[in-house]
Parts: structure tokens; C-alpha cells; sequence
């Protein structure tokens, strides 16, 4: 089959402009390569009909279903307790002050060569103006942390973008490098979802932009998205979460009180306390922001058919209904525009069963049990996956990338992922899937024989979710995401 190579007319659209108003030297050509999918069946009901499962059965014991759910709610209101927080946030070396420094340095372009250059949606390098007008709004001094004050506890009440600077600007890099321009913001790091308990480090000195330790990640948002939470709010919120907790389980789910008023959209990985159930509805709490930055609660309408009480049985016919309304999204380097890069697909897809996966892919492999098989060669690899995996109950980790095992179709395994796309042999070039898919691992796909497996890659760590963990999780760093390799 031979691989058509599409162009986005409003890429196009740039380029032209960039190459007929750029110096000579700094004019250059991009084409955008697809990898196809026609012949890859993207129906998990039809996956599902050919494997030997029992779509009502649950792939995941009572007992450790209930362990990783408890482990799931002290991680989600880790920001409001004293030891994790002062395990992250006091971590010396390096520290909030020097991280924070170094990425001031690294986005700034000055005497550096246009390939070390960051670039905005002009595709134009940023000037030494942009980069100053960022730091001169951080005051470092702010950045020491002590120890916990509880005055500092907060919350999410709107989907907020969890950004490396305290700016809305992209931070893209040489864009004829792959996983570099366009739609790799450098600046973009992880979503943080409404509902989602925060403690509040510092503000910018024009108090627009909050620094946040959460659950996941320590990052900046725009400081209208967190209202403060008062020891009274964090009493009930937590005394809500203790009696029950519901997940969203369909992509932009509208939440509305009983009066009709919208607030905001849930998404898969949108978690909130469970309020008073009803015959034909059941509610949720969310967090409102008051005129004077604090929180308080409202009861919300979650659709029954859109959300479900935690933890979810971990049976395939739940996991289909999830993967259906993720499926075919675009993939989101760092939650960009709130879709999702591969670690946070199985994150969210994870939360509705109670599972917590941490925002690292690495580190996810340590929430299960852990088998390294970067010894083995590919064909062992895949061999083995193909003998040992838990359908969707096994995950692999594949150097800066990880996915899904979902079963087995035609002799191969069958990955379930949010993926940029796979690399070309012996070449910086790559075919681009950029969304969530279904896809065998195989040592070669006929649509294309130059694309590389990720079978290939130097890791292939595999880790069973269904069975205990044999590595402790690691006490995130306080920035714990990673540049991916290429071709993921």
C-alpha cells in the first residue's frame, strides 16, 4: 500500500509565509507524513467480540482493587496534607528556586543558535524582551519552601493548563525537528482537572498566575482557576470524599445544578466527591470560586450514563466504554488543548477503576508488578506480551513512552495508546498517528515497511496492574516529566 503524505493547509499557510519573509538561510521545507490507519480496526466493541473474555467479569481482585483505591484518594488530597508536601516542595536539590532559574534560562534565546531557539505561533524566535517580561514577574524569593502552612490550601475550580512559566505563550523549538515545533508546546506540562485539591506556593507579582504543587505535578496556572480552600471547605470536601467519590466517564460531560446553570465540563479523569444520589440522577460536589478567592461547594447533575461511583469494576465491557469516548482523540503533548500524551490517556483511563498512576510513564510501571525485559531481544519481546499480558490489566513502559495491552488479534499483541507516531529506520523522519488508537505491536507493518516497532526500543519494562507492586513508588520530583524520545 503506498503511504499518502498529507499537508495541513493551515501548516502550509505558515510555511509560506515563514519562507517568503525569513532571511534566506533560515528557509526550508516540511512536509507532514501520516502513518495509515484504513486497515486497523479502531472498534473495541469488535475487538472485543474476538477475545476469550467475559466482558462482565472482573480482571481485578476485590481486595487489591479496594488497596489501589485507597492509595488512589491519599494521592488525590495529597496537596492538603503536611508530609507529602513537604517531601516534595523541600526537596533541596535542586530546589524550586534554581528549577525555576534554569527554565528561565532555557527559554531564553539569547546567544543561542536558531536550533537551540524557542519560537511563538509566528514561528518567529522570541526576543530577550519576552523572556525578561516572564522572569521580572517571578519573584524568586517566594520560591523557598519551609514547611506546610494550611493557609496555603487550595483548589481547582475550572480545567487549568499546568504550565512550566507563568505564561499562555507556546514555547516551540526548531519546527523541521520532529517532536520539536508545532504541536510540542516546551512550556506545556500537564492538566490540572476542577475538583482537584492544590497547595498554593507562591503568585507572579502581577498575581495572575498561581504556583501549585497538585497531585501530579508542581507547575503554574492562571491564579482565576484555584480559589482558596479555609480549614472549614477542606473539612467538608474531605469528609465528602471519604463517603463516596465519582469519576467522569465520558469527555465533556456538562455539569449543572438542579436549576439548569452550567459551571464546567467533566472529563475522563475528572474525579469529585459524590453528593446525594437520586433515582434518576445522582450529584456531585464541585468547588466555586467567591468573590473574595475562596472556595464553596455546590451540588452539581452528574448523568449516571457520564459518570460512576469509585471505584468502577474493572470488567473489559468498563474499559471499552471508556477507551470508546477516548478513542481517536488527538494526542496532547502535556494535556495540550486538554487532550492527552500517553501517560495521561492511562491516567485517566485508569482513575474511574481506582487505580493511581502517577504522571511519569516511567513510574507508572511501579504501581504494578514490574518485569524488565530490555535484555530481550524484539522478537522475545513480543513474544512474551503476547504469552504473559493481562488484557487491560498489563501496561509497558518503551523509553519515554508507554502503552496499553489489550489482548491478542492475528498472532500479534494488541496496544491501546495515545501516540505521536513511529519512527523511520535510520532516519530523523517519522509517520504521524497523533491521536489514541488501537495498533498490534509487530516487527513490521505492511503499510509501511520503514516505520520502526516500538518493540525496538532500548526499554520494555512491563508491569501488571493486577497483581502487587514489588518496586515502592518514588517520591515524584518536583517537576517529574520528561521530554519523550523521538517517535512517540
Amino acid at each position: 500500500m503506498t503511504v499518502k503524505y498529507l499537508v495541513n493547509p493551515i501548516f502550509t499557510l505558515f510555511m509560506v509565509f515563514f519562507c517568503f519573509n525569513a532571511p534566506a538561510a533560515a528557509t526550508m521545507r516540511v512536509n507532514i507524513h501520516l502513518f495509515p490507519l484504513a486497515h486497523y480496526d479502531q472498534s473495541v466493541e469488535h475487538f472485543l467480540q474476538q477475545q476469550p473474555l467475559k466482558q462482565d467479569k472482573s480482571l481485578l481482585g476485590d481486595e487489591l482493587q479496594q488497596t489501589h483505591f485507597q492509595q488512589f484518594k491519599q494521592h488525590w488530597l495529597s496537596p492538603w496534607q503536611a508530609e507529602p508536601v513537604e517531601a516534595v516542595l523541600g526537596q533541596q536539590k535542586p530546589g524550586l528556586a534554581t528549577l525555576e532559574r534554569e527554565a528561565l534560562k532555557d527559554f531564553d534565546n539569547r546567544g543561542k543558535s536558531p536550533e537551540q531557539q524557542h519560537y511563538g505561533t509566528n514561528f518567529r524566535a522570541y526576543t530577550g524582551a519576552w523572556i525578561k517580561a516572564i522572569s521580572d514577574n517571578i519573584d524568586t524569593a517566594t520560591l523557598t519552601f519551609t514547611s506546610f502552612e494550611p493557609a496555603k490550601r487550595g483548589i481547582a475550580v475550572r480545567n487549568a493548563l499546568l504550565r512550566l512559566l507563568p505564561t499562555r505563550d507556546p514555547g516551540f523549538h526548531y519546527f523541521t525537528y520532529y517532536a520539536q515545533g508545532y504541536p510540542f508546546d516546551h512550556l506545556q506540562e500537564s492538566v490540572l482537572w476542577a475538583g482537584t485539591p492544590v497547595y498554593v506556593v507562591t503568585y507572579t507579582r502581577d498575581h495572575r498566575w498561581a504556583l501549585v504543587f497538585t497531585p501530579t505535578y508542581t507547575g503554574w496556572v492562571e491564579a482565576n482557576t484555584i480559589a482558596m480552600a479555609d480549614a472549614r471547605f477542606v473539612k467538608h470536601w474531605q469528609e465528602a470524599s471519604k463517603a463516596g467519590l465519582a469519576a467522569i466517564t465520558k469527555t465533556k460531560t456538562p455539569l449543572r445544578d438542579d436549576t439548569g446553570q452550567y459551571y464546567l465540563s467533566g472529563n475522563v479523569g475528572t474525579v469529585l466527591p459524590l453528593a446525594h444520589p437520586t433515582e434518576k440522577d445522582f450529584h456531585v460536589f464541585i468547588p466555586v470560586r467567591d468573590l473574595k478567592g475562596f472556595a464553596n461547594m455546590v451540588s452539581v447533575i452528574a448523568p449516571p450514563e457520564h459518570a460512576v461511583k469509585m471505584p468502577w469494576q474493572a470488567t473489559p465491557k468498563h474499559f471499552a466504554i471508556l477507551m470508546k469516548t477516548l478513542m481517536g482523540r488527538p494526542y496532547g503533548w502535556g494535556n495540550l488543548y486538554f487532550y492527552n500524551d500517553c501517560s495521561s490517556e492511562l491516567k485517566s483511563l485508569y482513575a474511574p477503576f481506582g487505580i493511581w498512576l502517577p504522571r511519569h510513564s516511567l513510574q507508572q510501571t511501579n504501581v504494578g508488578f514490574r518485569v524488565n525485559q530490555s535484555a530481550a531481544p524484539e522478537e522475545k519481546r513480543i513474544a512474551y506480551l503476547k504469552k504473559h499480558g493481562h488484557a487491560f490489566m498489563t501496561i509497558v513502559y518503551v523509553s519515554g513512552h508507554i502503552f496499553q495491552f489489550v489482548g491478542n488479534i492475528k498472532g500479534a499483541p494488541m496496544t491501546y495508546q495515545s501516540m505521536w507516531g513511529l519512527g523511520v529506520r535510520d532516519s530523523r523522519d517519522h509517520k504521524i498517528i497523533g491521536q489514541s488508537v488501537l495498533l498490534p505491536l509487530q516487527h513490521t507493518y505492511s503499510e509501511d515497511l520503514e516505520v520502526t516497532s516500538h518493540a525496538t526500543k532500548k526499554d520494555f519494562v512491563v508491569s501488571f496492574l493486577d497483581k502487587a507492586a514489588n518496586q515502592p513508588l518514588e517520591v515524584p520530583s518536583l517537576r517529574s516529566k520528561v521530554i519523550p524520545e523521538p517517535y512517540v
